[in-house]
């Protein structure tokens, strides 16, 4: 066995040999200007190819790495504007309580089949006027609420306003001195 392995690493040498000697050969060689420019032509084109195929792998790629919104702008200013309607005023995780009111009746299915439609639904948002103002303290606030449900994430729970997050239905009432939005599941 070590006769052949002796035998097998001379042949490498002899072989790397040989591929060094040609490698030099052709270093020296010296093309012609029609040898250079079908060369660099041939070689431009192999390199478009593969930077074809690469760029669609990419574009692949990226489809599948870049997550799928669930919403429009067209909803950030109608839920916009609803909040203005309703939770004017108020502290800013109070107005996400809004926000994730509304996300949560189109998880539920009852009240409508877009964000737009379970703010329009009939009867239930009364505090929602397409003539209300887009702030842009709301605007920002709604777009942050609606990234979070695309990455998955819960409801708010922000006591002693929400207790938990699958509330669908929100009241106003006085609590110390203010009036304040209480979320619950159910309608009272």
């Amino acid at each position: 066995m070590c006769i052949f392995n002796r035998i097998f690493c001379v042949v490498l040498a002899w072989f790397f040999i040989f591929c060094i000697i040609t490698s030099v050969e052709a270093a020296n060689h010296t093309f012609s200007e029609s040898e250079v420019a079908s060369i660099n032509c041939t070689r431009v084109t192999v390199l478009r190819q593969k930077a074809a195929k690469l760029e669609v792998k990419l574009e692949t790629e990226l489809e599948t790495l870049t997550p799928q919104r669930q919403w429009t702008y067209d909803d950030v200013d109608v839920i916009s504007r609803m909040v203005w309607g309703e939770a004017r005023g108020v502290s800013r995780n109070e107005q996400k309580l809004v926000v994730w009111t509304v996300i949560n009746r189109l998880e539920n299915g009852n009240y409508g089949d877009s964000l737009i439609r379970v703010v329009r639904a009939r009867g239930q948002f009364h505090g929602y006027s397409p003539r209300f103002p887009v702030t842009p303290e709301i605007r920002e606030m709604v777009i942050e609420v609606l990234e979070a449900w695309d990455r998955g994430e819960a409801a708010l729970v922000y006591p002693p306003f929400a207790e938990t997050p699958y509330y669908l239905y929100f009241s106003a009432r006085r609590w110390n001195g203010w009036s304040h939005n209480f979320f619950r599941e159910t309608w009272r």
